[in-house]
């Protein structure tokens, strides 16, 4: 079936000109409709966006992260909250809530990143399969003289997919921080008729330095969204 649309999710990373090491994630929503990031920080740090939003359409967020910030984020689709913020996901629900206070409900594919306290150490990156798996997800870099590699799926064999539209993540890295994002996912149907699973590389990479990003450097995220998980789940 013939893809019907292209949405784009950017999310650009870059260093504070008055806070050195100081970072700053700014994500923008260039799809036709709605969605709902989700985020968990890890040792102990604050919760960056509060742990959830929506952005409409054309929008955009910046959320700041600290020196040695670490944490995940996750694709949530389908999403409906009230005004207090309760609800529920098709996919990456994360206790009901638009504001998470944990991850994504199982099964869901987590992209995980740990920044580094100065500009001359080096940065991590994974595509993690530890919580399950729900969309496929990769990370590629390319440019620069790091040694950065794709982690992650490289395709998925379907049987009966229904494909709908798919959206592109591009991450670039540079001597300035600058960090950006492009999500591509394909809808796609349960995990239970997804066959040749050892088609995913393991989920981790190569470390990866700023040191040695002479060139901007790219990273090819890659998701599909799950059309349904049990009977009468996807409304």
């Amino acid at each position: 079936m013939a893809i019907t649309s292209w949405c784009y999710l950017l999310l650009l990373v870059f260093s504070l000109g008055d806070l050195a090491n100081a970072t700053v994630f700014t994500l923008q929503n260039l799809c036709s409709y709605t969605i709902w990031p989700g985020t968990l920080s890890g040792n102990g740090a604050a919760t960056l966006g509060d742990g959830g939003f929506v952005l409409s359409p054309g929008s955009s967020i910046q959320l700041q992260a600290p020196p040695s910030w670490s944490g995940r984020f996750w694709a949530r689709t389908g999403c409906k909250f009230d005004d207090s913020g309760a609800g529920k996901c098709v996919t990456g629900d994360c206790g009901g809530i638009l504001k998470c206070t944990g991850g994504g409900a199982p099964p869901v594919t987590l992209a995980e990143f740990t920044i580094a306290a100065n500009h001359n150490d080096k940065d991590f990156y994974d595509v993690s399969l530890v919580d399950g798996y729900n969309i496929g997800l990769g990370v590629k870099a390319l440019g620069g003289s790091g040694d950065c590699q794709y982690a992650g799926v490289r395709r998925i064999l379907m049987g009966t997919a229904q494909q709908n539209y798919r959206w592109l993540i591009r991450v670039r890295l540079s001597p300035a921080r600058v960090l950006v994002k492009r999500l591509m996912h394909r809808s796609f149907v349960a995990p239970a008729t997804i066959r040749h699973r050892s088609l995913a590389h393991r989920p981790s990479t190569r470390r990866c330095s700023r040191m040695h990003a002479r060139r901007p450097t790219v990273m090819l995220m890659m998701m599909q969204q799950v059309l349904a998980l049990a009977p009468g789940r996807i409304t």
